[in-house]
């Protein structure tokens, strides 16, 4: 129902500070998923601060 009424509600998603099994589990995951859906999730787990000033333009640090 929701797919067919908010098609696209997601922008993207960032999985930030994870574990580090969870890159792994990811990576095996990933092809499972559609395209669109696998292409929206990032997972930053190295210097997610300076990613994420890159492709939004704000900083983490100063938020907290």
């Amino acid at each position: 129902f929701s797919s067919i009424c908010y098609p696209e509600t997601v922008f993207r998603i960032y999985i930030i500070n994870c574990p580090t099994a969870f890159p792994l589990a990811w990576k095996a995951i990933r092809p499972w998923c559609d395209p669109e859906t696998s292409h929206k999730i990032q997972v930053l787990s190295k210097d997610a601060g300076g990613k994420m000033r890159e492709r939004l333009g704000f900083d983490l640090d100063a938020m907290g």
